[in-house]
């Protein structure tokens, strides 16, 4: 995929930035990424998209990963899928279309909305292929004649607490509505508890 210049959607999780990271991706994806920042929908209020953005951009750098554009989003609410087609069109340059990223980050999501709104303009179907030597598979869907989107499985990051907690527990961890900011004072002596 790489060497055929096709485009990789680095999908990252707003909420959890430093989770989404995959030490040593750039070394497979080549030079045509476009990042997409999924669940904008649960950031307080008050961090801008310019915040994001630096905040993303400073990540990808360490990592060496210099994007071609950003596409900043959320799967769950107020999905705009002809942004979502137009931005991923723009960069594709009639090339195949890879999502990849940390697993549960939202990938699925974004392409099971894209699909709700999916219109085969061709006489193939969706598949699923077989990774090589492994029980992992590819969704390849067709964009046209000759290029698909595939939905790749997640990639387990070790450090990401998302990976350390059981599937069911989730959703009590992860926010569905918008966090609100909020500002603590410590005196000397007193600690502050999350839990």
């Amino acid at each position: 995929a790489r060497k055929s210049g096709a485009l990789f959607c680095y999908v990252m999780d707003a909420f959890a930035l430093d989770s989404s990271l995959i030490p040593g991706i750039a070394d497979f994806l080549g030079t045509n990424i476009l990042v997409v920042i999924n669940k904008t929908d649960i950031l307080p209020a008050n961090i801008s998209r310019k915040e994001l953005l630096e905040g993303v951009d400073r990540r990808l750098s360490l990592q060496h990963i210099k994007p071609v554009g950003y596409l900043v989003t959320s799967a769950f609410k107020d999905f705009d899928n002809k942004d979502f087609i137009a931005t991923i069109d723009r960069f594709r340059k009639g090339k195949d279309v890879y999502f990849v990223g940390v697993s549960r980050v939202g990938k699925s999501a974004l392409i099971n909305n894209f699909l709700k709104f999916y219109d085969n303009p061709t006489d193939r179907t969706i598949t699923k292929e077989r990774i090589a030597d492994s029980d992992m598979a590819l969704t390849a869907i067709p964009l046209d004649a000759g290029s698909s989107l595939y939905d790749t499985p997640g990639i387990f990051n070790p450090t990401s607490l998302l990976n350390q907690i059981d599937r069911r527990a989730l959703k009590y961890v992860i926010p569905k509505e918008r966090v609100k900011s909020r500002t603590e004072s410590l005196r000397d002596g007193e600690a502050l508890l999350l839990g």
